[in-house]
């Protein structure tokens, strides 16, 4: 019984989450009819643009990406592959900036004489990264994340490979 009031209020989280998904796409309908209203010409010589910059809120490609999704046949369907969209756009930037922190460039690696020292560099970087990564990522993208801190980490072997042979040579 002590989980009651907590299943209750997953339940209301759920709910205004789902009301704003809700609200996302009806706030694409009304944009999509005031844009009809704005081009017959409703708002006098107003142009759609400069209608939508003085009355909303929200940037013109905001809206146009709800308008978009609010058009689609299914828009909670549109709404949710656009979420994902975002998600993995910005775990792709999460990630970048995490390499650029690990300072994990292949072409960065300093030249050593030793083997060791080399793959111990190119562990000890990949290792930052892995954790930075581990850190900034959501639970189900972690694994994906660590997919390409691995290549990351091979990328950075085959580099030390490559500059090994030029030094034999």
């Amino acid at each position: 019984m002590s989980n009651s009031p907590l299943v209750a209020l997953a339940d209301e989280i759920n709910a205004c989450f789902a009301k704003t998904d809700d609200l996302r796409i009806l706030a694409g309908k009304n944009l999509l009819e005031a844009k009809g209203l704005v081009e017959a010409g409703e708002a006098g010589r107003t142009t759609w643009k400069a209608w939508l910059a003085e009355n909303i809120k929200r940037s013109e490609r905001d809206c146009r990406k709800i308008m978009s999704i609010a058009a689609s046949p299914d828009p909670a369907a549109a709404l949710k592959k656009e979420q994902e969209k975002a998600r993995e756009a910005m775990a792709a930037s999460r990630a970048r900036s995490a390499t650029k922190r690990a300072n994990v460039s292949p072409e960065e690696l300093p030249v050593m004489s030793s083997d060791v020292e080399r793959m111990r560099c190119a562990e000890i970087q990949a290792k930052a990264l892995r954790e930075t990564l581990v850190a900034i990522t959501e639970h189900d993208k972690r694994a994906q994340a660590l997919d390409l801190v691995d290549k990351c980490l091979e990328d950075v072997r085959e580099d030390i490979r490559r500059r090994e042979g030029a030094l034999i040579h």
